[in-house]
C-alpha cells in the first residue's frame, strides 16, 4: 500500500463510523495502521475484520484476514 496511510486511516474510520460491520474497511484499516507501525492497533482491527467476516459468512476473505494476521 502506498500513499497517505494516516488519510486512508481516516477514511476508513469514517466508512466504519456510517457501517460498523463493514469488514473490508476493518481489515483495510488494520493494513494501513501496521504499514505505520501500530501493531496493536492493527491487530484489533484485523481480527474486528475476521469475525465480521465470518458472521458473514464469508470465509474465505477471513482466512485472508488470518493469513495477514499471521505475518504480523
Amino acid at each position: 500500500m502506498n500513499g497517505d496511510q494516516a488519510g486512508a486511516i481516516a477514511d476508513y474510520t469514517q466508512a466504519i463510523t456510517i457501517d460498523p460491520q463493514d469488514a473490508e474497511s476493518y481489515s483495510n484499516r488494520g493494513v494501513a495502521k501496521s504499514d505505520l507501525g501500530d501493531k496493536t492497533g492493527a491487530i484489533k482491527d484485523l481480527e474486528t475484520a475476521k469475525q465480521l467476516f465470518q458472521q458473514q459468512g464469508n470465509t474465505q476473505f477471513a482466512q485472508k484476514v488470518q493469513e495477514v494476521l499471521n505475518k504480523l
